[in-house]
């Protein structure tokens, strides 16, 4: 799987039905970190604020599978 937001997905030979699920790993752990940062961030200045949220940026993950529906 690759990170980062994917634009160029091929949906097959066109319209028709698919079956899509969805799954996630990490939204927990991100729950408790986001809670720190809220935290250690009350009194930061921009740059602090920005670089907080940044640590923990790709702790939740999400996994979207597409497949034609025959």
């Amino acid at each position: 799987m690759t990170a980062g937001p994917q634009t160029d997905i091929d949906a097959g030979a066109g319209p028709g039905s698919y079956h899509v699920a969805l799954d996630h790993a990490g939204r927990a752990e991100y729950l408790h970190q986001s809670r720190q940062v809220e935290q250690e961030t009350v009194a930061a200045d921009r740059d602090e604020w920005i670089a907080a949220w940044q640590r923990i940026a790709g702790i939740e993950r999400y996994l979207v599978r597409i497949w034609p529906a025959t």
